[in-house]
């Protein structure tokens, strides 16, 4: 199989959608021998700071010279981003190689009369199969939505289950309460495993606390004290939310030193300022500044609102702004526009994406001062020529179109 028929057969079988269960997946893994069983891993839930926490512990990994693979989704720039080993894509030719096997595996349980997996199914199965056949020392794994229904969730005995914040997001999915959500993430929670969680409302920590003593009974909430330490100190990772996810995992790495033994305190203060997550208030371009932020949900944009206030009072701010629909953008609206002194909407790349009209008509109801542009090439070229040096420029609503953005920039 070649690398461009590797991604069309996957673009191929994407079109089933999500089908939440573990059955299909866990036929997938038995296939190839479940090497899952086979891998030492450190399970990440949660809402926002998933991927921005497993930067911090990837890089006080490395610092230790540990082998780390990592599995998160979606993927930003690159479709390869999601299999990573040491901070390094899977290469395009291992990407074939792997999606060829797991072509072979499907056909056996389409012969057996069995459901053929999702792409998800598909994309988590293939990670454990190279994390393992390229003997990985830990791998940090990344749900990709909710927790005791995500494929991911075959894993039987995960070192830590790591929490951050818990919010409203995929309510068709996960429920439409705080509590409904919690207790699905909660699913992830496994014996033997050591609970770690951000601090979250009282609400979602009753549920974590209850689903840990009914597993393992080792629940460790991150201290405040060392929230506010790690405001004192320079991050990798730029926003006033990377203090919360900077201290969650140095707590999971701490309580995690036993069975890691060359992760010392120096790993852990030279991880914190090695750590790179692209996408999250990452800036792309220095002079104007503009920065690509992962923002897709409610507390995202309250998060975003926040780094924008403390970072750039009295600076004339530029948004490009693309949603999906299926996402609570009027709270995110509502949170973000009032700061901007423009901004222009474009259309997501993606099935689920919002009309960037209608998404217009939206941001209107805050700011006038508001256009649609329909492309990203477009927009980008728009906000470079309407800012000044020290104006700023943000695009953000969703992971989907910030690739788009890094190369319209690039061009």
């Amino acid at each position: 199989m070649t690398y461009k028929e590797a991604r069309q057969y996957l673009k191929e079988i994407s079109k089933t959608g999500s089908i939440p269960g573990l059955e299909s997946v866990k036929n997938l893994a038995e296939v190839f021998g479940n090497p899952q069983k086979d891998l030492t891993i450190i399970h990440l839930g949660g809402t926002n700071g998933k991927g921005s926490t497993l930067a911090f512990l990837r890089a006080m990994f490395l610092k230790a010279g540990y082998k780390v693979g990592n599995f998160s989704t979606p993927a930003v720039f690159d479709y390869e981003e999601q299999f990573q080993i040491n901070g390094e894509n899977m290469k395009p030719e291992d990407l074939a190689t792997y999606v060829g096997k797991m072509k072979e595996g499907i056909q056996k349980l389409l012969t057996a009369g069995k459901r053929a997996p999702t792409v998800f199914e598909v994309e988590t199965v293939l990670s454990f199969l190279y994390f393992k056949e390229q003997k990985c020392d830990v791998v940090l794994l990344e749900v990709g939505m909710g927790g005791a229904m995500d494929a991911t969730n075959i894993i039987e005995f995960p070192l830590a289950c790591i929490f951050t914040p818990i919010s409203m997001d995929h309510m068709n999915f996960l429920g439409n309460s705080l509590e409904e959500i919690a207790k699905e993430k909660s699913g992830i929670i496994k014996a033997g495993a050591k609970v770690i969680s951000a601090p979250q409302k009282a609400s979602v920590i009753k549920i974590l606390k209850e689903k840990a003593k009914a597993k393992t009974d080792d629940f460790y909430l991150v201290k405040e004290e060392l929230i506010d330490k790690m405001s004192e100190k320079k991050l990798a990772l730029s926003g006033l939310y990377q203090n919360i996810n900077a201290a969650t995992a140095v707590t999971a790495a701490t309580l995690l030193r036993s069975f890691f033994t060359k992760l010392d305190e120096d790993a852990i203060e030279q991880g914190l300022l090695a750590a790179n997550w692209p996408g999250r208030f990452e800036t792309i371009l220095d002079t104007p500044r503009f920065i690509i932020d992962g923002a897709h949900n409610p507390d995202g944009a309250k998060a975003l609102a926040k780094s924008l206030k403390f970072y750039f009072t009295n600076k004339r701010i530029i948004y490009i702004m693309g949603v999906l629909r299926d996402k609570e953008y009027q709270t995110m609206l509502k949170e973000t526009v009032p700061l901007a002194d423009e901004v222009m909407t474009i259309t997501t790349p993606t099935v689920r994406g919002f009309d960037g009209r209608e998404l217009l008509k939206e941001v209107k109801k805050y700011k006038e001062n508001a256009i649609y542009v329909e492309s990203i090439d477009k927009a980008v070229k728009r906000a470079l020529t309407l800012a000044g040096k020290e104006d700023i420029i943000i695009a953000f609503g969703s992971l989907t179109f910030l690739g788009e953005v890094k190369k319209a920039i690039e061009k």
